[in-house]
Formats: C-alpha cells, structure tokens, sequence
C-alpha cells in the first residue's frame, strides 16, 4: 500500500469507521527503519483519522511527560494520540513500564472515548510482547520517494 499525504486515505478511513461504529479504541504501531519518514506517515494518518489532530497538543515527541500530560488533559471522544520515537528517550526498563502504564491508563481509563493511540518505534521488538497484544495494527514503513511524497507501507492486523 502506498500512503500519500495529500491523497484520500482509506487506511485512515477505515480506522476512523472502526472507532465510530464498533464504539471501541485502536491501537497501531508505526515501524520502520530512521528516516523511513515514520514520524511523517503517523501525522498523515493521525490527520486522516481526526482532521482536528493537533501537533501541539496531541503529539509527544520522544517527551513521556508530555505523553502523560496529553492522557491527562486531551483525550477526547475519537481523538488521536500520536506518541513518536519514544525508543530513544528512555531507558530499556523505564520504557517498558512507561509505555504498559501509558496503554493501560489510555485503554482501560480513556476506552470508551475511543482514542486512537499511534505510537511510532524503529523495530516491533522495542514493544514489549505483553504490550503489543494491546495493538491492532502494525504499519512498516518499507521504501519511500521524498520527490513525489509517498511511502510504501505493509500493514498487518494483529488480531480481530
């Protein structure tokens, strides 16, 4: 699958149609090898899935402060948060509890306003697997062609 930013999305609306009519949370893992534009193909799709998805106030760069700060004040009813490269700025063992505490007070304590959590890391593998069981989907960034803007992209569904 090829993802433009400025094209229609049926990824996006495809997620957006799961939140809304099975009135339930999602969860995706953007991966890809640096500057495989990850950070990019989040943002285009957070857009796509929430047109009112705000860099400021809903994406936390490598910041887990921030991240929390976002689950405390800005989920909203089918919001999207974007956590991005969050492989980098912790620790091994304080990112696996970070993100398990951040999943589960945003499944458990914001699920039925039914965010959608993007959260984008290098390789699948800097997600413990107990976590990763709480993801949907995941998306690999596989090639990409900065000159005409698109990124070509696996996506796997990881449970129903």
């Amino acid at each position: 699958m090829l993802l433009n930013a400025s094209a229609k999305n049926p990824l996006a609306d495809g997620i957006r149609r799961e939140t809304h009519n099975k009135k339930r949370n999602y969860n995706i893992i953007v991966t890809g090898k640096t500057q495989m534009r990850k950070s990019t193909l989040a943002v285009a799709l957070a857009l796509g899935i929430n047109p009112k998805f705000n860099l400021e106030k809903d994406m936390a760069v490598i910041d887990a402060g921030k991240l929390l700060e976002i689950l405390k004040n800005n989920v909203k009813k089918y919001s999207v948060i974007l956590a991005d490269d969050f492989g980098i700025g912790l620790s091994s063992d304080k990112w696996h509890s970070f993100m398990n505490r951040a999943l589960n007070q945003i499944i458990q304590t914001h699920g039925h306003k039914r965010p959608v959590f993007i959260l984008t890391v290098p390789y699948k593998k800097f997600v413990d697997s107990k976590t990763r069981i709480m993801f949907d989907m995941q998306i690999t960034a596989l090639e990409k062609n900065d000159d005409e803007g698109w990124v070509r992209v696996k996506v796997e569904l990881l449970h129903n």
